[in-house]
């Protein structure tokens, strides 16, 4: 039931989140809109206008002086009215330009946003460390993955593995080749689990241990396609103080998300 919830909301989400989109790029559309039909019906009627003060200007000039009607035309706005009309034919065509520009821009901004909003998630969570049950001398170093996405993710990949050190900030972990092909559905978690380290070398780390000087990590690397675009990752780390282990068990709230080796394809 809680993944069905999930799931609802996150349709919920998907429809006021394309109200929101929606709603910002319609007023552009409209202003746009406006204002050529302003300069179009600027055209046409400074155009009627202008036909009917040319032809009784020029029926009114047959009685005047010639050089007196020559210099009246040479004036900047005695255009006729074909040439008015060419100026704002030219006009529209600039503002339905300038329209067509700004609703390309917007729709690259929409589907940009749409991607940022829908796409899938992923982050990797501490799942603590657990010994295997029975006399099995295996101990589970866990992940969980979590999608925290409106979309599922696909292809899910992954390479776990764990290292125990004496440093505190330790930088150096060594990757291998991502295996596996599974969907995480949205808000969903998938546990996933490291090479298992043994009893007797987890014991001997631990009774040794030094105070700052005992530690366990647990880092990986998850890829996945995020419904849009392929080839997305994320690297992760998690670090144990072996000084808090109750047994062979680290509670899942004692891991950290250590300093180094958290990023994601983003940055």
């Amino acid at each position: 039931m809680p993944l069905s919830s999930g799931t609802t909301t996150g349709r919920t989400n998907r429809r006021g989140d394309s109200r929101m989109l929606i709603k910002i790029h319609i007023p552009k559309t409209i202003f746009g809109f406006l204002l050529g039909a302003f300069i179009f019906g600027g055209g046409v009627v400074s155009g009627a206008y202008l036909s009917s003060y040319n032809f009784n200007h020029n029926h009114a000039g047959n009685a005047e002086d010639s050089g007196t009607q020559s210099t009246q035309n040479e004036r900047w706005w005695m255009f006729t009215a074909d040439q008015w009309t060419a100026v704002f034919t030219g006009a529209l065509f600039l503002s339905t330009f300038a329209l067509f520009v700004a609703t390309f821009i917007g729709l690259r901004t929409q589907t940009k946003d749409t991607r940022i909003l829908q796409r899938a998630y992923l982050s990797v969570e501490p799942g603590g460390v657990k010994p295997f049950e029975g006399d099995d001398e295996r101990i589970a170093c866990d992940v969980i993955i979590v999608n925290a996405g409106n979309l599922p993710a696909r292809n899910v990949s992954w390479f776990l593995d764990k290292m125990y050190s004496e440093d505190p900030t330790q930088e150096n972990f060594s990757y291998g080749p991502v295996t596996g092909d599974i969907v995480i559905a949205p808000k969903s978690r998938a546990v996933k689990g490291t090479k298992p380290t043994f009893r007797p070398i987890f014991a001997e780390k631990r009774d040794l241990a030094l105070p700052d000087k005992g530690w366990l990590y647990v880092f990986g690397k998850v890829s996945y396609h995020d419904g849009f675009q392929k080839g997305r990752y994320i690297n992760f780390c998690h670090r144990y103080n072996l000084r808090g282990a109750r047994g062979f068990e680290i509670p899942i709230a004692n891991g950290r998300y250590h300093e180094k080796a958290n990023r994601t394809d983003e940055g």
